[in-house]
């Protein structure tokens, strides 16, 4: 199964550009308004044309390929740390490299969040208790993924 793998920055992508975009495999996207044509893998809203953007090959011979389909989000709002009212970092931690994995790690320990202000007082706990009771320079996370209104 393939997938798009797409970190979202603040210049999310826009919808003319799946032939800029690449597969796990490294195959650049080709847009096409028939969805079974798409021999691999395919995603939706990544095509000013309003077709869908194909990873693989472009093969209408049998009528109906059984590609892999997903639909394209924008990036979501990022929430900065002057936002959530971080305190400073205790010490500055020199950049050691592009990263080479990510990680996802879920904290479910019954502490749910479900506005902007609780959530930024959960987060602002859970830096508290990293720099004052772990002895760590800052918050253990370089990104949080949550939860707006149900979204």
């Amino acid at each position: 199964m393939y997938q798009l793998i797409h970190l979202c920055s603040k210049s999310s992508l826009v919808a003319a550009q799946c032939e800029f975009t690449t597969d796990a495999d490294n195959r650049h996207g080709f847009c096409t308004l028939d969805q079974f044509c798409c021999k691999g893998f395919s995603v939706n809203n990544l095509c000013s044309t309003g077709g869908v953007c194909c990873y693989g090959s472009y093969d209408c011979s049998s009528g109906s390929n059984p590609s892999v389909h997903q639909t394209y989000s924008p990036c979501p709002e990022i929430i900065t740390r002057q936002r959530w009212r971080a305190r400073d970092a205790s010490n500055v931690v020199p950049s050691i490299g592009p990263a080479e994995h990510v990680f996802i790690h879920h904290t479910d320990d019954g502490n749910t969040c479900f506005s902007e202000d609780t959530c930024g007082v959960r987060i602002r706990s859970l830096q508290s208790y990293h720099q004052l009771n772990k002895g760590w320079t800052d918050i253990a996370w370089n990104f949080l993924i949550g939860c707006k209104k149900g979204k």
